[in-house]
């Protein structure tokens, strides 16, 4: 297992983990000489985190501003949603059959940690062991291109999510879909499997809907 960290990783694995829970908002501006110091480095590190967090659209590069957090706007949040809800029911099929029983120990392990956390009410534990939960999914998906496809849109949601912690029940009632959904998977059963990752898309669509309509269309860059 890799543990050592070159100074351009821990600076892209700090500033992404920033703006995913909201602490670099979005639109605001990153300062490179700022970040810099902070992390006692060069600039080149910083501008290769940037480079990459670019790649993943988590950053913007704006005229006369310079590196910023991507904006987030109802109508992104809604056509990523409508994206994942019409391919991820189908990865997740195709993956049922594919998921060896290492794999479905660790699906159970994370689901378990998952009931920890919110029993504890660690909602940023929560989403981090949800992301690998999917992600395993995911990864075994034998339509490689799609398995990759459903990892970015994960991406590109991450943020999007993040009101849902302030709904007193989506944790308990998204926890309640992966149940159903594991013991599909645990049986190796593509249909059951694919329903039960539709119906949980739609329920995490129907919480998000009330937001969506809080977001605007666009945001300003934060100075």
């Amino acid at each position: 297992m890799k543990t050592f960290q070159t100074k351009h990783e821990q600076v892209y694995e700090a500033l992404r983990a920033a703006i995913i829970s909201g602490e670099i908002a979005p639109g605001e501006r990153i300062n490179i000489r700022q970040v810099a110091r902070q992390f006692e480095v060069s600039d080149i590190p910083v501008r290769e985190a940037l480079k990459a967090l670019a790649g993943e659209n988590l950053i913007q590069i704006v005229p006369y501003a310079g590196a910023v957090a991507a904006p987030i706007s109802g109508k992104d949040v809604a056509e990523v949603g409508e994206i994942r809800l019409m391919l991820e029911p189908w990865g997740t099929g195709l993956a049922a059959t594919h998921l060896s029983q290492s794999d479905l120990r660790q699906m159970a392990d994370y689901l378990d940690e998952m009931d920890r956390a919110l029993a504890s009410g660690d909602m940023a534990s929560f989403a981090n062991a949800d992301r690998i939960f999917h992600g395993l999914i995911f990864s075994r998906c034998p339509n490689e291109r799609l398995g990759e496809l459903l990892s970015s849109l994960w991406t590109a949601s991450e943020r999007n999510v993040l009101g849902l912690r302030k709904l007193p029940d989506h944790a308990a009632r998204s926890q309640a879909e992966h149940r159903v959904l594991f013991q599909a998977l645990e049986r190796h059963d593509a249909k059951a499997a694919e329903e039960a990752a539709r119906r949980h898309r739609l329920g995490l669509l129907e919480r998000l809907s009330s937001l969506v309509a809080e977001l605007p269309n666009s945001l300003e860059v934060r100075r």
